[in-house]
């Protein structure tokens, strides 16, 4: 159970420690996340779980390698259990692992952990950039460079690849097809950007009847996780892509793509947070990425439900998807090791 106490103006979070249950059932690697078959840990959890905790399972922060602040605060709401899970943004490989254990050890949950290609891996492996990745037209090759990839962001305790997050040629996004199966054979989750028009291939992506094609590709070759900005979603509005109705961008992904994994909204911190909030939960999205204020977005989150402007069955479901993702992942796996250290 959460625990609030007030402390003048703030509010302080206190997370009970949930007990860890076993499975019967062990994880399918050959199948995706949200097909896996029922799993006591994640309907024990969902019974016990408050509002509060529900909410703070669907949003992730973000953080940046240089600033130290970020990294102090992140971890009290780690610990707190504010939040789900964490976004690694240029960390090198040594402080991201290092962090990662401290986190996972102070959470009262397993977190979702992603990483963003920004030049972490480097000192890893040699990754190439995203022109010399479309370069590549050997789908061994392709493979074995998701195998690595997926190796190295597995060992440094990541289970979300966010790969890029800029316009990127079209020919990239046939490489990044292939990359999957080695991807998947490690059980990392790869986010791609979702991107209604493209500069760099108008004539392939502007249309909108054209852009479940792309997608649709990569989601048959194993992408299992998606991210859209706010434009995003007005972008899909606006060209009556979707109906704006509860679930639009959900129902959207689902029906016209065959996407069914874990959609990312990231916050554009310059515009209204409320606004932002209610338009990417109402859309369905499933994990709302921000660089600060997670409270006021939990907050905001279990008012929304509060308000009847979103039922606790439909943000119950969010939360099913995202604790099914931790689990299949190895979230869980490594949160109980760095318990244990």
């Amino acid at each position: 159970m959460l625990l609030l106490l007030s402390v003048g103006v703030s509010t302080i979070y206190f997370s009970t420690r949930f007990g860890v249950q076993e499975d019967s059932v062990q994880v399918n690697t050959h199948t995706p996340f949200y097909q896996q078959e029922n799993s006591v840990w994640i309907d024990s959890l969902l019974v016990n779980m408050s509002l509060e905790q529900k909410a703070a399972q669907l949003l992730m922060k973000h953080l940046e390698s240089d600033d130290t602040l970020s990294i102090v605060q992140t971890e009290h709401a780690v610990f707190r259990g504010t939040i789900g899970g964490v976004l690694f943004s240029g960390f090198p490989a040594i402080q991201q692992f290092e962090t990662t254990k401290t986190f996972q050890k102070r959470a009262p949950l397993p977190l979702l952990v992603g990483m963003e290609q920004k030049g972490q891996m480097e000192d890893m492996i040699d990754l190439p950039d995203v022109w010399s990745l479309s370069a590549i037209s050997n789908e061994r090759t392709l493979s074995e460079l998701g195998d690595r990839i997926g190796y190295h962001t597995h060992q440094l305790g990541a289970q979300v690849y966010f790969t890029h997050h800029k316009e990127v040629p079209l020919s990239a996004y046939n490489s990044l097809e292939k990359i999957q199966s080695g991807l998947n054979n490690r059980n990392i989750l790869t986010c791609v950007q979702f991107q209604r028009e493209n500069e760099l291939a108008p004539s392939i992506l502007e249309a909108a009847d054209s852009v479940p094609t792309v997608y649709s590709k990569l989601t048959s070759e194993g992408v299992q996780a998606m991210m859209l900005g706010s434009e995003d979603m007005s972008d899909l509005v606006d060209s009556s892509v979707v109906t704006h109705n509860k679930g639009f961008t959900q129902a959207y992904f689902q029906q016209q793509i065959g996407f069914k994994g874990i959609l990312f909204g990231r916050v554009d911190q310059s515009k209204d947070l409320t606004v932002q909030i209610t338009n990417m939960m109402q859309g369905g999205l499933d994990v709302i990425i921000l660089e600060n204020r997670e409270e006021e977005a939990m907050r905001i989150i279990c008012q929304l439900v509060r308000g009847n402007l979103l039922s606790e069955s439909f943000l119950e479901q969010k939360v099913r998807k995202v604790l099914q993702a931790k689990r299949w992942a190895g979230s869980k796996d490594f949160y109980l090791q760095s318990k244990k250290e």
